[in-house]
């Protein structure tokens, strides 16, 4: 038990040293008080921004959600849990098919991803703060799941980042003692 602890702490110490996420963009479909398209590009090394479009099953209500999100990785950097907020805005149409005043807001979340190869699963908690329109400073909440894949894997930059770190050094000893390297 003793050692479980030490295990724990140090790896949650280290946990943020290394790089949050493995990919650099990915998109896929998110479901979770309807469906939705769900996009997601890293911005910092442990920082996204996510883009999520979806409509409730009843099809009367698109919402358009913008969000910040700071990762922290737990063990790999293929697993984070991440938090952050954002801003939403809503269209709806009431049952007469008039278009009602459109609700607008703040959306915080918090939740966690996986991602094995070109697949991310993130499931999360969207709380929200309406700030405008008919029911203004209401509040909701939606929990979602997202499948999205991986677009551009994080190893693409890191690669370039290299072979430019490697040349530099090259450069800056004057001889070029990698006479096998093809780079």
């Amino acid at each position: 038990m003793k050692h479980a602890a030490i295990l724990t702490l140090v790896l949650l110490m280290t946990a943020g040293t290394m790089q949050a996420q493995s990919y650099i963009t990915a998109a896929g479909a998110r479901f979770g008080g309807g469906i939705g398209i769900s996009v997601q590009q890293r911005i910092l090394s442990k920082s996204t921004v996510e883009g999520i479009i979806q409509s409730n099953l009843s099809g009367n209500t698109v919402r358009l959600t913008g969000l910040y999100q700071r990762h922290l990785n737990l063990l790999t950097r293929h697993f984070n849990v991440y938090g952050g907020l954002g801003l939403y805005k809503e269209w709806e149409e009431d049952s007469y098919m008039e278009v009602t005043p459109n609700p607008m807001g703040m959306a915080f979340v918090v939740g966690g991803e996986v991602t094995l190869g070109r697949v991310n699963l993130s499931l999360d908690f969207i709380p929200r703060m309406q700030l405008s329109g008919p029911d203004a400073f209401s509040f909701g909440s939606q929990v979602g799941v997202s499948a999205r894949y991986v677009i551009i894997k994080g190893k693409v930059f890191d690669n370039k980042k290299k072979k430019r770190k490697r040349k530099r050094r090259k450069k800056d000893s004057g001889i070029n003692w990698d006479i096998f390297d093809r780079g």
